[in-house]
């Protein structure tokens, strides 16, 4: 079996410097490029008002839905956690209706009733915290054998922001794994 041979200092240097002057090469082109030729007309890039007042049920629905998402990014007060926090781990701290949509304009709501429930638990070193989640039961009676199947369904990650939270999420519309969820909802499941 032969050796195996690195490249002289040399040659990987030169190899280095041909990549880094060949990544300027397009961007100085591309500036080149997009200047404006000397007779080309101005152009505005003022953002131009385009909305208009509604004038049927249904633009006057789009117009509402598109105001509510705007003020679900306000500071809800559900998600303020009581100053003294149960100590046992599961303990129901508050629940409240809620509502669970598919579509970030609120139009799609999935038949299920949902409730925003906040519990005790524990952070890595055993303090109490308050956690949140969403109870979803479909609104169609179970009609399988047994009991209703129970499914405790953990999403993936959201984002860090408590704005991520999926019991937030699934309220706004804005829940990517909501059509999984209303799956399993339409087989009764709860």
């Amino acid at each position: 079996m032969a050796p195996v041979r690195r490249p002289s200092r040399p040659l990987a240097l030169a190899a280095a410097v041909a990549v880094v002057a060949g990544f300027g090469a397009p961007h100085a082109a591309l500036a080149q490029e997009s200047a404006p030729a000397p007779d080309a007309p101005e152009v505005s890039s003022a953002v131009e008002d385009l909305s208009q007042p509604a004038t049927t049920a249904e633009d006057a629905r789009w117009n509402a839905a598109r105001d509510a998402l705007a003020a679900a990014s306000a500071d809800d007060p559900f998600y303020l956690p009581p100053t003294t926090l149960p100590s046992t781990p599961g303990a129901l701290i508050r629940t409240e209706p809620t509502a669970f949509y598919l579509d970030p304009v609120r139009l799609v709501q999935v038949p299920a009733h949902a409730t925003r429930i906040m519990y005790a638990s524990q952070d890595a070193q055993g303090r109490p915290i308050a956690v949140t989640g969403t109870v979803l039961t479909p609104t169609a009676p179970w009609t399988g054998a047994g009991e209703r199947p129970v499914i405790g369904y953990a999403v993936g990650t959201q984002g860090a922001a408590d704005r991520c939270a999926p019991s937030r999420t699934l309220s706004t519309g804005v829940q990517y794994e909501g059509v999984g969820i209303t799956s399993l909802l339409s087989r009764g499941h709860a």
